[in-house]
């Protein structure tokens, strides 16, 4: 019926070539991994940072898909589907009682909605044994937490509306008798636990679930992978230290489908872990951090590895880093030189709004979502008791479950901006190129938006585009925006470093090196490419004295994807648990 209204309504040949060419099938590609493949595909948007990709390593072939008449797609699952299945979520690993379609007034999206929620009931829980018979059976075990996506986790505590048990200092039990506030917060806690199952707290997932009344409540460390021992190859499971809060109905005392990647290992014979012709770097020695390849295990102990040799290198980034620094100066003293009122240096270095269009006239060098432009703007530092606090090395839990606590508050918290005199010259351009605009919004400092007519005179529209035009050719244009968290060398430190590393590698290269030795090496002072997969912990300070390099340190890469293994590089840029590295 379909096809025949079209024809009749919207016959081909009343169409536009461009509507034909919509209306047709496309072309179907095939992206294969090739290593072979060292093409460099350009950029789909260098307008806002995407490189080119080097080296792509992938080939595209066009598939032809053969057209079949009288067949149509079928939603199910394939004959032998695994269900449940490891990694993958699954409702019915609770015991669920009913499903309905009602209003409960869902909010997933910060609001309550207007239209009917499929809403899940679980089981009532059954009549359980007091508090201190249960806690021995408990506390200690793993669970199986954040339902449906059923993730282990280790019991530290178990707690009702009178007390708490949990594991001491020395692995005992201590139980803990809760006074009268301590209990009515657990009844508050317990009932905010069970609205946000049931009506959801804002966000995208929450809510649609009746979990019945919560009585017990256990406290767990979710698993955050496996840990390899660097000594023999044995893994075991490592769990975190941010603890979740969980009602005990949504807790599995089995894995519904057990997770292979999860399963400890004992330690494992020097072949298995080193492999001939497998690709290894030196993780200590006077040779550390040169690459190798694995002729073969001369005795229980070592192995024969033919190293790149590359001499120790000098820390002559870490050097640049520190002599090369950038000053920063606070908004009002920003404005002080300009002469400008702090509050108006304080819109134009971030939004300008004018009207009509919304033409945003800003720098944008800061905004109130806490982003800024590296070498204009800052976040004044906040002297740190711990000292090295590098977001992408920090420690702390990285998997984090339903009813974890956050160790940090939920609330935004106000940035204090520094500026460098780069961002001072570039306002003082911005004035001596448009003075209008500056008296403008000198003469209404407090106004959220800005009329063009009135600020411009009658053809005041006109100049928006103009001044439009202009920010969008200046320096920072193009620069990306980071989080104030990011901590990074100056252009000119970077610029320095990059051109230290060039006449080093240039004298390298004229003295003969790198060059091939072979060497026996400790099986424990070696890393194997490909040994780490994604559910392996690696931490920084497990083939290093410190947790965290600092901005200039010297650095080889082991497993971060993209970056070839073993490639060296000064450590630059750190910005929302990520790094960068020249």
């Amino acid at each position: 019926m379909l096809k025949d209204t079209i024809a009749k309504l919207c016959p081909n040949n009343l169409l536009s070539p461009v509507e034909r060419k919509r209306n047709s099938l496309g072309r179907n590609y095939i992206y294969t991994f090739d290593l072979t493949c060292l093409d460099t595909v350009p950029s789909a948007n260098p307008k806002i940072g995407l490189p080119d990709i080097v080296h792509c390593n992938s080939a595209v072939t066009d598939f032809e898909e053969p057209l079949q008449s009288g067949t149509s797609f079928m939603p199910k699952l394939l004959e032998g589907t695994q269900i449940p299945y490891p990694g993958f979520p699954s409702l019915n690993v609770l015991p669920i009682a009913s499903f309905e379609l009602t209003e409960i007034k869902l909010n997933c999206f910060g609001s309550a909605s207007k239209y009917p929620t499929m809403l899940i009931r679980l089981h009532e829980m059954p009549d359980l044994p007091p508090l201190e018979a249960l806690a021995p059976n408990v506390i200690g075990k793993s669970v199986f937490i954040n339902w449906p996506m059923m993730h282990e986790a280790r019991v530290v505590a178990i707690s009702n509306a009178k007390g708490e048990i949990r594991v001491g200092k020395e692995g005992k039990p201590k139980t803990r008798t809760f006074n009268n506030i301590e209990t009515d917060r657990w009844s508050a806690d317990s009932q905010a636990m069970f609205e946000r199952y049931f009506i959801g707290n804002g966000v995208p997932g929450a809510g649609g679930v009746q979990i019945g009344d919560i009585r017990l409540r256990i406290k767990v460390l979710p698993l955050q992978g496996m840990k390899t021992n660097m000594n023999n190859g044995a893994t075991k499971k490592l769990f975190g230290t941010t603890e979740a809060d969980i009602p005990l109905q949504l807790a599995l005392w089995q894995a519904p489908a057990p997770d292979p990647r999860f399963i400890e290992r004992g330690p494992m014979t020097l072949q298995d872990r080193y492999p001939v012709n497998s690709n290894v770097v030196l993780t200590k020695g006077k040779h550390r951090g040169c690459t190798g390849v694995v002729v073969g295990v001369v005795d229980n102990k070592t192995v024969g590895v033919k190293v790149q040799i590359i001499p120790p290198e000098l820390p002559f980034g870490l050097a640049i880093a520190h002599s090369v620094h950038e000053s920063n100066i606070s908004s009002v003293d920003a404005a002080r030189i300009l002469k400008l009122h702090p509050s108006l240096f304080g819109k134009i270095t971030g939004s300008l709004l004018f009207e009509p269009g919304r033409f945003d006239l800003g720098l944008n060098l800061k905004s109130a979502d806490g982003m800024c432009v590296v070498g204009y703007t800052r976040k004044k530092p906040e002297k740190k008791a711990n000292g090295n606090g590098a977001s992408a090395w920090a420690g702390g839990d990285t998997v984090l479950v339903v009813g974890s606590q956050k160790a940090e508050a939920e609330e935004q918290e106000r940035v204090t901006w520094e500026y460098t005199p780069k961002a001072v010259r570039l306002v003082n351009a911005y004035r001596q190129k448009f003075p209008q605009l500056f008296n403008a919004i000198t003469k209404q400092p407090n106004e959220r938006k800005y009329d063009a007519t009135a600020a411009f005179g009658p053809n005041g529209q006109a100049w928006l585009p103009v001044i439009r035009e202009w920010l969008n050719n200046i320096e920072t244009a193009k620069m990306p925006r980071t989080p104030v968290s990011t901590d990074s060398l100056s252009h000119e430190a970077v610029a320095a470093v990059e051109k230290a590393s060039e006449v080093r590698n240039l004298a390298l290269k004229k003295r003969g090196f790198p060059h091939e030795t072979m060497l026996k090496i400790p099986g424990s002072a070696l890393y194997r490419e490909g040994s780490i997969g994604p559910t392996d912990v690696l931490q920084a300070s497990d083939y290093n004295k410190n947790e965290a390099p600092e901005l200039g340190d010297r650095i080889v890469n082991f497993c971060a994807s993209g970056i070839p293994f073993g490639a060296r590089g000064e450590y630059y840029h750190d910005s929302s648990g990520r790094f960068r590295f020249l």
